[in-house]
């Protein structure tokens, strides 16, 4: 949660930044949220709803960023 609230900081404080640097940002979060989905996707073989938040992570995660 730290490093969410860290971005969620930067990207306030940097919104005419490039878009390499959002991309970069993103990469960060991902590094940290990446292996708990992981282990949500391991779990959900397990039985559990894991599979439904992993599908929907990854759908979003397929969409891209956007610019909401």
């Amino acid at each position: 949660m730290s490093k969410i609230t860290e971005v969620e900081s930067w990207i306030s404080s940097n919104q005419d930044s490039e878009a390499e640097d959002y991309e970069g940002k993103q990469k960060e979060i991902e590094r940290i949220y990446n292996p708990i989905m992981q282990k949500a996707y391991q779990g959900a073989g397990q039985g559990g709803c894991g599979q439904e938040y992993a599908n929907q992570y990854q759908n979003q995660n397929q969409a891209g960023p956007s610019a909401d």
